[in-house]
């Protein structure tokens, strides 16, 4: 295996199109309550009225005593934050700005 021809094929264009897979079917619902993969298990990756109305539901946070294990941000991630990105959800193409919540604050942005 070409190690180096692996890397030069699959590396991520962090400015690409990003595509919400909350468009069709039962997904729609997860377009009105997302589900929330928390960094570091940092629950201010919720909002504020989310928590209050609904805990961490839909999170990824982990029962007490249980803790995440070689957790990393990908760079591609931290190249693409703050900036716009094209986002595709059905065949509508919009222009967003990438800053999600749960990359915020583990950023302190």
């Amino acid at each position: 295996m070409n190690l180096e021809h692996l890397r030069a094929t699959t590396r991520p264009d962090p400015l690409g199109e990003q595509v919400s897979p909350t468009s069709d079917g039962i997904y729609r619902v997860s377009y009105m309550l997302p589900f929330i993969r928390l960094i570091k298990q940092n629950r201010r990756g919720i909002s504020a009225l989310r928590r209050a109305f609904l805990g961490s539901w839909r999170s990824s946070l982990l029962p007490p005593g249980q803790v995440p294990v070689n957790e990393s941000v990908h760079e591609s991630t931290l190249a693409r934050f703050g900036k716009r990105v094209p986002q595709r959800r059905g065949k509508a193409l919009s222009a967003i700005e990438y800053r999600p919540r749960s990359l915020m604050v583990v950023l302190g942005k």
